[in-house]
């Protein structure tokens, strides 16, 4: 009785398994020919002048609802009224599937998407756009909300304008300020502008525990305001982790060593001897080199050694640990042909001038521990996108570029660009092409 009890169990976990592998719908093995495009836009209702990206999301599919992804052919998205917005970003497909962004202009409607390509049956999608938002009040915000005297782990403070439904209002881009209740409290930096209708700014509180209220402003808008806790210090306490060498050079040759040296700081640069949290050591890629042989943390110090892959590229290591500060270690292993490098620390480019070789790529590497960096050429040649900290971003300057072309860049969150002929104001650079590696 048993031995039927299990086969019947068996038989039974079999035939669920089988259909689960038959519900698969990715499954190429069971896709038939392409027959229609399916799509899909997030969000489907947006603010007219709110600058609210929708996502479009094409997929290919055959006659049964499964994605075909061996369908590699372009997909061509089209508005049936332009006047509503535009298209912008469109990808080549990949895996049966494309996608677009369509971004609202100043007119309320609704605008209707088509996705076509071949003789697949197209796919539409519609998109209302409502009245515009009025901007009402800024929602303050701060992460964390309590830190202690002296620590150099900053408050990021957050200023969200939004409307009477407490929605952000993407199209408000006028500059919004910070202030202390006492400004003897600690200080504001790294006040960006104002993007998408969010700012935001670092407080680092000094060594006088309380209660600070910080508020944000911007014109008439109802201010908005958050209370930030200042704790008291203990003696020699660690608030932040120094990482030396901070920049080093290795051949991506596969055994070359570098060892990365992690210490514990108190509020006045000293050594904290006494810290003995673990330190733990990060590296933002792991196919440009490998960690091994980690100290624990004595007196204060912990080190690991990095040795390079053959892999050519900027490794990011972040020496981190709790309630300190991070820190990072930059080893650069692309050789002497891998361009220039711009670090991307604060709100500051480093360097913020550079020459290029026409024909050698430019990498931009967000080096803040903190900070969600933007690179963004002032002629619109190349958008990195969001750069969270230890990413990095990469251009190639075109062989056919002319010798003493100038290219300048920004990050649109603590910069603006200039006038094509200077740099721009603020968190900006500039390229100067000189003459094509030989």
């Amino acid at each position: 009785m048993r031995m039927h009890t299990w086969l019947l169990s068996a038989l039974v976990m079999v035939a669920f398994f089988t259909m689960l592998a038959g519900c698969d719908s990715d499954d190429e093995e069971t896709a038939g020919p392409a027959f229609r495009i399916s799509l899909v836009a997030s969000p489907t209702t947006v603010a007219a002048g709110s600058n609210q990206p929708v996502t479009l999301t094409a997929t290919v599919l055959d006659q049964e609802g499964r994605r075909v992804r061996s369908y590699q052919q372009p997909i061509a998205f089209i508005l049936d009224n332009q006047a509503l917005g535009n298209l912008s970003g469109i990808s080549p497909t990949t895996n049966g599937v494309a996608t677009a962004t369509f971004t609202p202009g100043n007119t309320v409607g609704t605008v209707v998407v088509t996705a076509s390509s071949d003789a697949l049956v197209p796919g539409t999608v519609q998109v209302d756009i409502g009245p515009p938002q009025v901007p009402v009040r800024i929602l303050l915000t701060a992460e964390p909300d309590s830190v202690p005297a002296s620590s150099a782990v900053p408050v990021v403070l957050t200023a969200m304008v939004v409307d009477d439904q407490d929605r952000v209002v993407g199209a408000y881009t006028v500059p919004i300020t910070f202030s202390l209740s006492n400004p003897a409290a600690g200080t504001l930096s790294q006040v960006s502008n104002t993007v998408a209708g969010v700012a935001t700014a670092l407080f680092l509180p000094a060594a006088i525990p309380g209660a600070v209220t910080i508020t944000a402003r911007s014109g008439l808008l109802t201010p908005g305001t958050v209370q930030v806790t200042i704790t008291s210090a203990p003696p020699n306490q660690a608030v932040r982790l120094v990482v030396l060498p901070a920049s080093t050079v290795l051949p991506a040759n596969g055994f070359s060593p570098v060892t990365i040296t992690a210490t514990a700081v108190d509020p006045f640069g000293g050594r904290a001897i006494g810290f003995t949290q673990t330190i733990t050591f990060t590296v933002n890629d792991p196919t440009l080199g490998t960690l091994s042989n980690a100290t624990p943390t004595t007196q204060g110090q912990a080190s690991v050694i990095f040795t390079a892959s053959t892999v050519p590229g900027v490794a990011v290591i972040t020496a981190s640990a709790d309630q300190v500060a991070p820190s990072q270690a930059i080893v650069d292993t692309r050789g002497i042909t891998g361009g220039p490098l711009f670090l991307m620390q604060g709100t500051a480019f480093i360097p913020q001038f550079a020459n290029v070789s026409a024909g050698q790529p430019v990498t931009w590497l967000n080096a803040d521990p903190v900070l969600i960096h933007r690179v963004v050429s002032d002629t619109g040649l190349f958008d990195s996108g969001p750069l969270d900290p230890g990413q990095s971003f990469t251009y190639p300057i075109a062989s056919t570029t002319a010798g003493g072309t100038r290219l300048f860049f920004h990050d649109p969150a603590f910069g603006s660009p200039g006038n094509g002929v200077t740099v721009g104001a603020g968190m900006a650079g500039g390229l100067t092409v000189l003459t094509p590696v030989p």
